[in-house]
């Protein structure tokens, strides 16, 4: 048996073993037999000092590995001898006197106690992942053929789709695109200049309309989706009730401030491809 004074006695260590838990690909829902469980229950068995007739007998064992699969299946295999690694070195309080009977639910006792450990070093281990990418892509974003192709992408799926659609319908549909991401790139590469004081009154006062309009229709009290639900309550919140008004009337701004822009382009373009190879138009 591993030494577990050697494997645990160092804080550092021992947490790299849960970070390496934490980003295996195997999970206990992906394992096609029951071994890599049978060996981590065995190896607990004799970590915890039960005696060979307080082992529990195969009918025990198959409830046991049954349980395991139901409740820990996110979860890989290794980290129930993980748990009750820390746990005997003390890494966190939770109860080990099994009395000489090892079930599900002294399972569950001993796990939920790493779970709550755990959650500290996965949170933390998140933040850093995120904080990579972020560095990474501020990296990434300096090299201009990087800034070329991210363009690209976003006028083959973002910008023709959307101009194109208008110019059939007459209407914008954002889809998942936030219509201030699509106004930045507007401005950046296509031209659209800031608005005159005359027609930021318009809009002002037509997305104060629309606002009104779409707070109507989905606070409604003959709405019954979850979502509309929860806008109905976000609203009688003093503080985030406010905050989201704001965010929904700045969102037709930018709406109503795309589609009179559009609406200029329209006059000399019919789809997004002949604006497009118009080079004049474009604000690099």
């Amino acid at each position: 048996m591993k030494e577990i004074s050697t494997k645990t006695s160092n804080n550092g260590f021992a947490n790299s073993e849960i970070v390496a838990a934490i980003q295996s690909p195997t999970r206990i829902r992906d394992i096609e037999n029951d071994e890599p469980i049978k060996q981590a229950l065995r190896y607990v068995f004799t970590l915890i000092g039960l005696r060979s007739d307080q082992i529990p007998t195969e009918i025990e064992k198959t409830v046991l590995i049954n349980f395991i699969r139901g409740n820990l299946k996110n979860y890989a295999p290794e980290e129930i001898k993980i748990a009750f690694e820390l746990a005997l070195n003390g890494k966190f309080e939770v109860e080990l006197n099994h009395f000489g009977r090892f079930s599900a639910l002294y399972l569950t006792t001993v796990f939920a106690a790493y779970q709550k450990y755990r959650s500290k070093i996965a949170a933390d281990l998140s933040r850093k992942t995120i904080e990579s990418q972020k560095n990474n892509l501020e990296q990434r974003s300096k090299d201009p053929e990087f800034q070329k192709e991210t363009d690209r992408l976003f006028d083959e799926n973002v910008l023709k789709p959307l101009f194109d659609n208008f110019c059939k319908i007459g209407k914008l549909n954002f889809e998942i695109t936030p219509a201030n991401v699509v106004f930045g790139v507007l401005r950046r590469r296509y031209g659209l200049q800031n608005v005159s004081e005359g027609k930021k009154a318009e809009i002002k006062k037509e997305a104060l309309k629309r606002a009104e309009n779409w707070f109507s229709v989905n606070t409604s009290k003959y709405s019954s989706s979850l979502e509309q639900h929860t806008l109905r309550k976000l609203l009688q919140d003093p503080a985030k009730g406010p905050e989201k008004k704001e965010e929904v009337f700045r969102r037709f701004c930018f709406e109503l401030t795309i589609e009179d822009f559009f609406n200029k382009v329209k006059q000399d373009y019919s789809n997004f491809d002949a604006w497009k190879t118009d080079k004049k138009n474009f604000e690099q």
